[in-house]
């Protein structure tokens, strides 16, 4: 064909950016997480609960990690490791943050974000793979 798309191609779900910039949106989110945990005695707005919040966030960055890293589901193993080492790091200097602490409760719920994320990231790659 001469490269016009028809209604059976499929529209990539997942570009793959094999740039140094493609660590740009997982660093970002990284650096939002970081802001937010830093801020001492934070006040959550009404709405979801503290947990959902450390879920969504980690939810993001294991979506953008895993589209940075990308490759074979083993890779996605590598990065939930990764992930929950950032996470308990996080977890930890929240303590030197006045009105913070650190709580496994948080690590949990930042670790099945980061799960989340990656698993999501990885069906799409998976569902685009199937389409070539």
């Amino acid at each position: 064909m001469s490269g016009r798309a028809t209604l059976a191609s499929p529209v990539p779900v997942v570009s793959r950016v094999r740039s140094p910039w493609r660590w740009a949106a997982p660093a970002v989110v990284a650096a939002i997480i970081v802001v937010a945990t830093s801020i001492p005695r934070l006040q959550l707005p009404d709405g979801p609960s503290d947990k959902q919040w450390h879920f969504a966030g980690y939810a993001a960055l294991g979506l953008t990690f895993g589209w940075a890293r990308g490759g074979p589901w083993r890779r996605h193993l590598a990065s939930f490791a990764a992930l929950l080492a950032f996470a308990a790091v996080d977890e930890l200097h929240q303590r030197l943050i006045p009105g913070r602490s650190a709580d496994i409760a948080d690590w949990v719920a930042d670790g099945a974000g980061s799960a989340t994320g990656l698993a999501l990231i990885a069906a799409l790659m998976r569902r685009q793979e199937s389409f070539r």
